[in-house]
């Protein structure tokens, strides 16, 4: 299981709150924790495009978590078909997907900090209206 943190830096540096983060977790053996860098100049904006932006998550999230669980399903289908010593391992950009949250970097090409953050989340609908729809191309052939 993976918990994604945000912490208030207060300020303290990035590096001291992760130091602390580190001991106070680590001591008791409580948990494994991985950065997960995003960039510092990440545009934020102004309050009310950030209200207004708001707004538009809950649909946003609602689209990326139906197409995540149709890509779970899929898999889950494909996989049971198949003998279990033949089955693929499945991969993110190649890596395992614990792996890939371990070692995510921000795709700055893909996504520039300096852009407002709607045209961002507007970008991500786009690749998983995308994927998406590549789905249900995969899924007839079936």
């Amino acid at each position: 299981m993976f918990w994604l943190s945000a912490l208030p830096l207060s300020g303290e540096s990035p590096d001291n709150v992760w130091i602390a983060l580190q001991k106070s977790t680590q001591r008791h053996e409580f948990c494994q924790n991985f950065e997960f860098k995003l960039p510092h100049s990440l545009k934020v904006g102004t309050l009310d495009s950030l209200l207004s932006l708001s707004d538009d998550l809950v649909k946003v999230n609602t689209a990326v978590e139906a197409t995540v669980n149709k890509i779970r399903r899929q898999i889950y289908e494909i996989q049971s078909e198949i003998p279990e010593d033949q089955r693929s391992h499945i991969t993110v950009e190649g890596q395992k997907p614990e792996k890939y949250l371990q070692s995510f970097v921000w795709d700055e090409a893909k996504y520039p900090s300096r852009r407002p953050p709607k045209e961002s989340v507007t970008a991500i609908m786009e690749t998983v209206q995308k994927i998406d729809a590549d789905l249900k191309v995969i899924s007839t052939f079936k």
